[in-house]
């Protein structure tokens, strides 16, 4: 991986947390995306394709379940093949299927184990 080491001030208030790594083969942060499984932490990651060795994609986790798999393109735009529609069977049914790998990350949240909740980036002067 290359670039600056993520510091907490380096996270925007009020959004969710993006990190980029370049020569990650598929774009697998493995401890990282298994901490937060465990934690039930929503994420989405992108990896581009390498060559003829595999093609891109992108992977999202809803804090629930297990993640799911798209094939993308080297944009992040999400595709699905005909065998899939035909699968799928119906307008609607593809048009869920788009709306889950478009998932949102929610804002990064920190509980106090009291319930309190804070963000964990530094708020803004005047928050």
């Amino acid at each position: 991986m290359d670039g600056e080491p993520f510091e907490p001030q380096d996270h925007v208030w009020g959004q969710s947390l993006r990190l980029v790594a370049h020569e990650v083969a598929w774009g697998r942060f493995e401890a990282l995306e298994a901490r937060c499984r465990d934690l039930g932490l929503a994420y989405v990651r992108w990896y581009g394709g390498y060559c003829s060795d595999w093609g891109a994609g992108r992977v999202v986790f809803t804090g629930e379940g297990v993640p799911s798999g798209y094939t993308a393109d080297e944009e992040d735009t999400v595709m699905m093949s005909r065998d899939l529609l035909q699968k799928l069977g119906s307008l609607e049914a593809a048009l869920a299927w788009f709306a889950a790998a478009d998932f949102a990350v929610p804002p990064l949240v920190v509980t106090d184990g009291t319930g309190d909740a804070r963000q964990t980036a530094f708020p803004p002067e005047d928050a």
